[in-house]
């Protein structure tokens, strides 16, 4: 796991100085190692820090060149099966100095090309790759986004870096992306392609771009595909012949997938452990760890002192079934607080997914003892493990029992003025809007968008930025004929590449931790969670129906059956606990006013619901002082720039 960053352009001293500093602010990333490599009259560069994972000698070092020289590689993730891979690539006659995985990938791109390359790879990455021979410079990104890239045209040279660091920031404009703005607001993260800046984007998931030097002069890509389209991908899946027919097929089908998948994630020359949440997710794949391993397992868990959300217990109960030595930390009002301040520069720009400051003091915790942590992020995405999929799931059912005409009356009805004044009074704007919502799916209408129909967070944010209607929606393309599988198949495209994935990234290599995560980077797993039938994952008594069924092969039923509890984060609490100075001075109506972004009303009305207990109103607070307290260390470090001027 490491940090890369490059310019094509040009190489002068000037840009090599700035390549420097690219690279030095990714020192988290990668604290044991450093590289540049530059070909001044070809105009390239190319950075990389590393955090060595496997093969700790010098023969992993990078920016690394093919064995030929016509390629020079700067990587990062993993490639969890280069070992299959490199026998292969041995038998074609290829020739290996070490035993990396980025070598093995150097010389696949050297035998089958770029894209059977990265189609061939299972794992997690983003890379930058210079051709010698065509002199065009390639980016890409892994499958579902587990590892990021950035990228900016600027003095007619194309930039990128693993993170918007203040100095890859630096060299654009810094002017506040509007439409970034309003939909991070919507959705507690800025979803790629855009960034919070103008002329700064992510490079999408599966995606595979080159750019020659008269395309970075100009400002653009010479060209871009998508090497693999989970939408494609996902339809293959579901239609092939060896789909199960029963929940024994479907179990034995995970069982076996999950297997060899563990197996291949823990592969390692350094010490390894794991995140137990004491959810399915991460019980399962200990569990397998445990099996695949000849010690304890070392597990780790995150704790909260307030009841409602904690689940470190039930984490301890699953690692005394499976017998791993279980660390748990329980975190404090007083933790948050020291967090907090870290936050902006930790993900450098705008991000409010709560769950950020328990993800980086677990990692903080787990890199004490390993360097690589194994996560179950993803499962909820693949297997119905949201409220929302069983919503849907439930609702079709409903659906099927009604004659058209009577659900559209129902429709109409959700819409009349005096149901929607009952609504109201009891249940609040957002119950009068998911009231609507349901009564249009049970008639057919929203299928298409069901996730941004379910979505009730849009007319906040609008107001809040005075931002023109619709303006924060996102779209992707969906898969699936169910609603169920439209919601997880858009959970998975959307909020886990560019919220959970964002998260865990960025909090845990701030702590130069690698995370793992089978059921999101390794592309077998994907495909047999999309064989596996809808039914066979969510029904009437809850999600992830078939994981539950394998995990009962390893901890009591007791523990399998338990009700979802979800990793919430006590905001309620802290906000008016010791994080209400901090709510004070970010969100206060100078503060408001002084940043230019915001409409104080709907600022007001966050703060006065939250000091009268509603968890709503926190929820929206958090996203508000999270941007305020990001455009203040914007601010400050842009003074501080001028002054060194």
């Amino acid at each position: 796991m490491c940090g890369i960053c490059g310019v094509l352009g040009t190489a002068s001293p000037a840009t090599l100085g700035a390549l420097e500093r690219l690279n030095g602010a990714l020192l988290h990333r990668g604290p044991d190692d450093e590289g540049v490599w530059a070909d001044g009259p070809a105009g390239v560069a190319l950075g990389h820090r590393r955090l060595a994972i496997v093969d700790l000698t010098p023969t992993g070092r990078q920016p690394m060149i093919s064995s030929s020289g016509r390629f020079v590689l700067a990587f990062n993730g993993e490639i969890y099966n280069f070992r299959e891979l490199q026998r292969e690539l041995a038998s074609a006659g290829q020739v290996f100095r070490g035993t990396s995985d980025t070598e093995v990938l150097l010389a696949a791109f050297e035998v089958w090309g770029m894209t059977e390359a990265l189609r061939r790879a299972n794992g997690m990455f983003a890379g930058a790759l210079w051709d010698r021979r065509g002199r065009r410079l390639f980016l890409f990104r892994d499958r579902l986004g587990v590892k990021p890239l950035y990228y900016l045209w600027a003095r007619g040279s194309l930039w990128f870096s693993s993170e918007m660091t203040v100095p890859f920031a630096g060299l654009s404009r810094r002017t506040v992306d509007r439409v970034a703005l309003a939909q991070y607001f919507r959705h507690n993260c800025v979803p790629a392609p855009r960034s919070i800046y103008e002329g700064v984007f992510k490079l999408m998931p599966g995606t595979l771009a080159f750019a020659t030097r008269d395309d970075a002069s100009r400002g653009e890509f010479g060209g871009e595909l998508l090497y693999w389209n989970v939408v494609d991908e996902a339809g293959r899946a579901a239609s092939r012949k060896e789909r199960p027919r029963s929940q024994e097929e479907a179990t034995e089908l995970l069982d076996d997938v999950l297997r060899r998948s563990v197996a291949q994630h823990m592969i390692s020359d350094v010490p390894l452990g794991a995140f137990l949440s004491g959810g399915i997710d991460s019980s399962l794949l200990v569990s397998y760890m445990q099996r695949e391993s000849t010690q304890r397992v070392r597990t780790f868990t995150i704790g909260f002192p307030e009841r409602d959300h904690d689940e470190a217990v039930i984490a301890e109960q699953v690692a005394k079934c499976l017998g791993t030595e279980h660390t748990t930390f329980y975190v404090s009002e007083h933790d948050a607080a020291a967090t907090v301040p870290r936050l902006p520069a930790m993900f450098g720009e705008p991000f409010a997914d709560a769950s950020q400051v328990p993800t980086f003091l677990v990692s903080q915790l787990t890199r004490q003892a390993v360097t690589v942590a194994m996560s179950g992020d993803a499962g909820d995405e693949l297997f119905g493990g949201y409220r929302h999929h069983w919503a849907a799931a439930k609702l079709e059912r409903w659906a099927g029992r009604f004659p058209a005409a009577v659900a559209a009356g129902a429709v109409g009805a959700a819409n009349a003025g005096p149901v929607r004044r009952i609504v109201r009074r009891a249940l609040g704007d957002r119950g009068v809007q998911r009231l609507s919502v349901a009564a249009r799916l049970l008639a057919g209408a929203e299928r298409e968008n069901v996730a941004g129909a379910l979505d009730v967070e849009g007319l906040w944010a609008e107001a809040l930025l005075d931002a023109a209607a619709g303006a924060t929606r996102v779209g992707r393309p969906a898969w699936g004929d169910r609603l169920a599988d439209r919601l997880m198949h858009d959970d998975l495209v959307f909020f886990l590449p560019d919220d959970v994935l964002v998260k865990v990234d960025r909090a845990s290599m701030a702590t130069s931790l690698e995370v793992r995560a089978p059921f999101a980077d390794d592309w077998h797993v994907l495909e047999a969670a999309w064989m596996t039938p809808v039914e066979f994952k969510v029904g009437p008594e809850g999600g992830k129906l078939v994981l539950k069924r394998l995990l009962s092969r390893f901890v009591p039923l007791s523990v399998v059956r338990r009700e979802k509890h979800g990793f919430t984060v006590p905001l309620l609490p802290w906000l008016n606990g010791e994080l209400r100075d901090w709510v004070g001075d970010v969100a206060s109506s100078s503060a408001v006013r002084a940043g230019g972004m915001l409409r104080w009303d709907p600022v007001r009305e966050a703060r006065e619901g939250t000091a009268r207990g509603e968890d709503a109103s926190a929820a929206r607070l958090w996203t508000i002082c999270l941007f305020q307290s990001w455009l203040a260390d914007l601010h400050s470090r842009v003074v501080a720039e001028r002054v060194q001027e």
